[in-house]
């Protein structure tokens, strides 16, 4: 009898640890949408803004299926394509641990990146993140959703490495080291000009689908041009990248190279928007 005694107090004593646990467990449970940082819809996105801490912005919009970087440049489509694959990708691996939680507060409230999602134009984000640095393995990224004040360690499951380089706000890593961008019927006019050899400078113009071929000072012309060739020529301008931004320059050397004559100038009037 006391054995049956001390089984059942054994069993209620169990049955107790239990339930405690759960209900422990159950009210420590962080509320799902603390930790939805995936956008599952990219396609809806037209407008994603980055700022950080040094009031740098990038807003990137998109408008009839064409990104544009602060309402000026062409985006590099990795760059973008990089963006939007860990907006629909990213994952929450674990919670910030408590002993870690102080200092992953204090580096999203200095240095994080703002990022805000729009969709289908709409003026409100549907998403706001704050993006912070990487954890010590530099395989996760600590960020945390607006109203919120839960940190996670973030991933992309199958990529190694830590996300917020995706995040940038400068400028430089985001426009299109572009030159010339143009389809031949977006061209009006081509103009160069050689400082050294004036006598080979030419203006090509095509009007109503006419192209003409003069000498940049009008004096001389070709007479009969060969259309084949002036289609060629301005195919040549779809695609002309410079290789990079030389930031390294000093100010006193930029005025030096400014005021040298040019060896070719090189000017490209479209048909919508002039040069």
């Amino acid at each position: 009898m006391k054995k049956n005694r001390r089984l059942i107090i054994l069993v209620i004593l169990l049955g107790s640890a239990t339930t405690f646990m759960f209900m422990r467990n159950r009210n420590s449970t962080i509320r799902e949408e603390l930790k939805d940082f995936a956008v599952k819809d990219t396609a809806a996105i037209t407008k994603v803004f980055l700022a950080d801490r040094n009031n740098h912005e990038i807003t990137l919009e998109r408008k009839d299926g064409q990104w544009m970087v602060n309402g000026k440049f062409r985006p590099k489509r990795d760059v973008i394509l990089n963006l939007l694959d860990v907006l629909y990708k990213v994952d929450v691996r674990t919670k910030v641990a408590k002993a870690a939680y102080n200092n992953v507060i204090k580096g999203l409230a200095t240095t994080s990146v703002k990022c805000e999602v729009y969709l289908n134009g709409e003026e409100l984000p549907v998403k706001t993140i704050y993006v912070g640095g990487q954890t010590e393995d530099a395989l996760g990224t600590f960020m945390m959703l607006e109203k919120s004040s839960v940190p996670f360690i973030t991933y992309i499951p199958g990529f190694n490495g830590y996300l917020s380089p995706r995040f940038t706000t400068n400028l430089d890593d985001w426009r299109e080291n572009t030159l010339f961008h143009y389809t031949p019927d977006e061209i009006s006019s081509v103009g160069i000009d050689y400082s050294n050899f004036p006598e080979k400078s030419f203006l090509l113009k095509v009007v109503g689908g006419k192209p003409s071929v003069t000498s940049t000072d009008g004096k001389r012309n070709i007479q009969f041009v060969d259309t084949i060739a002036v289609i060629n020529y301005l195919d040549l301008f779809r695609q002309v990248y410079f290789e990079s931004l030389n930031k390294d320059l000093k100010a006193n050397q930029i005025d030096s190279m400014l005021v040298l004559p040019s060896a070719i100038v090189i000017s490209v009037t479209d048909t919508k928007q002039g040069k």
